[in-house]
């Protein structure tokens, strides 16, 4: 499966921030620009299938409710996921964790809330689960210049996982 180069990655990341940071897109737009970026960081420094971020709720998300003002060395989360038939827990990269506390702030200015263990940490601004992101993600890659790779190969949500795994074995683990 395709996966992007440390520079595409870079590339991918800059013009996504620079699309949300436009001054006049509406709203709605910048919150769905919000939640691909993030998906698209967690994703990559976590190594979660599209599937399990999909189904990834709060109470999922262990630890982070009771750690969430401690300073951000004392914050480790360990992310319990389901997806294919299976489940598993895991550590994420210190990475993926600012774009959780971008979420759960969204989720606090739009809802007037903290979220419950119930609700999705991918969400809509009227809190329901978030449905695909393949068009906006389709339209940020093509935008970068990104939408295959060099065997023109199409990339997908999917392309994060390998993303993770690559740098991983890029840096010696197993």
């Amino acid at each position: 499966r395709p996966s992007f180069s440390p520079e595409e990655f870079r590339k991918l990341e800059a013009t996504s921030l620079a699309r949300l940071s436009d001054p006049d897109i509406h709203e709605h737009l910048r919150w769905d620009r919000t939640v691909l970026h993030a998906q698209m960081m967690i994703g990559a420094f976590s190594g979660m299938r599209p599937t399990e971020m999909k189904n990834l709720n709060w109470g999922d998300v262990l630890g982070y409710r009771g750690k969430r003002q401690s300073p951000r060395q004392e914050r480790d989360i360990t992310i319990r996921v389901r997806g294919k038939g299976k489940s598993r827990e895991f550590v994420a990269q210190d990475a993926a964790l600012s774009w959780f506390d971008v979420l759960w702030k969204f989720w606090v200015d739009h809802q007037g809330r903290d979220p419950k263990d119930t609700d999705p940490v991918l969400a809509t601004r009227d809190g329901k689960r978030f449905g695909s992101s393949k068009k906006g993600l389709a339209g940020l890659l093509t935008q970068c210049g990104l939408l295959h790779d060099y065997r023109g190969v199409k990339r997908t949500m999917y392309s994060f996982r390998h993303f993770y795994i690559s740098q991983q074995l890029a840096h010696g683990v197993d």
